[in-house]
């Protein structure tokens, strides 16, 4: 039931809600966190809108004819030999991660799950509204402090999380997102810096007393110049709250037809931020998807796989086989994990990569030199961009919408 409003602290000077916050969300929106998204969209929004503008050009080169394409101005990046920076110990066995939206029930049913990482999802596995938003960083809140419960329901027991739980991950809204509800010298806030600021300001000093971390996946970017923004408000953000540089890490998603040619710079960027690459929710060839993982481990970081998008199919159905092939396809692509989008589908994907993944990862498993001269062929293919026998089916990606901007 949604609670009624109540007084609240009062808002930063330029900062502005649609509606007052209800007596649950005062937690949330606080004068010192609307302070900080505040600070973090005046730092970073004019560099964000001309991205976006960038996006718009691009787009319009697209629809003239022009296919994506590796760039000459990084090619140093990719020839040159260098590696991200380690991660935790915690985050080192990504094997199975589940993605559900930031809801209580999905929180507690996704961190009690035996997948190794749940991901709670800000971006599209959920409708946008103000409420919704704000009460899922109320539920990340309380399930960091270890204080998320839930009410019996129908007769059944109550829930609340278990000693021992998955490895909490975000993902906030993508950078062309806009929340309106909330407004920064009358303009509405990035969603991305939104979902972001309240998520750390809350929970990241909590997290690192836990020997955690804040940890994130970034979502649809197209260009290395908006995984820079990212790696720019990250050192900000952590400056800001005197916490050390290269403590959050974040996992970039392979969603855009751009990304799938700037891999290498994606983790450049964030170097010391980044915890790899996954392909994301949209079908890339075999080709990519071994260049993929050739990259993240010549950088000595995750690939990560899964779509995560299904309800999970009946109990011994063709669907469900071929969930299961399609885990099967991962791991032996050399992947370091796989998404599932519930915890029915958690011993399935499970199952197939301890079967076939021994450790915590094949960052350093090396595939035998005739293996690596096919995939080099087969992703130098894929690479002559607008010259490939691919680049028809470049239009029908689904690119990116342009809100806000």
């Amino acid at each position: 039931m949604r609670q009624p409003p109540t007084t609240a602290a009062p808002t930063p000077t330029g900062v502005a809600m649609a509606q007052p916050a209800s007596r649950g969300h005062v937690r949330v929106l606080t004068t010192d966190a609307l302070a900080f998204v505040a600070d973090l969209v005046r730092t970073f929004g004019p560099r964000l809108a001309a991205l976006l503008e960038r996006r718009r050009e691009r787009q319009a080169r697209f629809e003239a004819g022009e296919g994506p394409s590796l760039l000459s101005e990084t090619a140093e990046v990719r020839a040159s030999d260098w590696i991200v920076f380690p991660v935790r110990g915690d985050v080192l066995d990504r094997r199975v991660e589940m993605v559900r939206p930031p809801s209580r029930a999905d929180i507690i049913e996704g961190l009690n799950s035996d997948a190794n990482v749940f991901v709670a999802d800000f971006d599209d596995s959920r409708i946008p509204t103000w409420e919704d938003t704000i009460e899922g960083q109320l539920n990340l809140i309380e399930a960091t402090h270890r204080t998320l419960s839930m009410d019996a329901h129908a007769g059944g027991a109550p829930h609340s999380l278990r000693h021992r739980v998955a490895v909490l991950f975000v993902r906030p809204r993508g950078w062309d997102a806009v929340e309106p509800h909330l407004t920064v010298d009358g303009q509405g806030t990035p969603g991305a810096l939104l979902d972001f600021g309240l998520f750390f300001f809350h929970n990241a000093k909590e997290q690192l007393r836990q020997c955690s971390a804040p940890y994130l996946y970034l979502p649809s970017m197209e260009s290395h110049l908006e995984a820079r923004l990212w790696n720019d408000v990250f050192v900000h953000a952590q400056r800001a709250l005197g916490i050390a540089q290269a403590t959050i890490k974040a996992a970039c998603l392979i969603e855009t037809p751009q990304a799938q040619f700037e891999m290498d710079e994606f983790l450049w960027e964030l170097r010391e931020h980044s915890c790899g690459l996954h392909r994301g929710r949209q079908g890339l060839s075999a080709a990519v998807v071994r260049r993929l993982v050739r990259t993240c481990h010549r950088r000595k970081t995750h690939a990560m796989g899964g779509s995560g998008h299904s309800e999970p199919p009946p109990a011994r159905t063709p669907a469900l086989d071929k969930v299961r092939a399609e885990k099967l396809r991962e791991v032996r692509a050399g992947m370091d994990g796989t998404w599932v989008a519930h915890s029915s589908l958690v011993p399935i994907a499970k199952q197939v990569f301890d079967s076939h993944m021994p450790g915590p990862n094949q960052i350093e498993a090396q595939k035998d030199s005739r293996t690596r001269a096919v995939d080099d062929k087969s992703a130098d293919q894929d690479e002559r961009g607008p010259a490939s026998p691919r680049t028809e089916r470049l239009s029908h990606w689904p690119l990116m919408r342009w809100t806000g901007g």
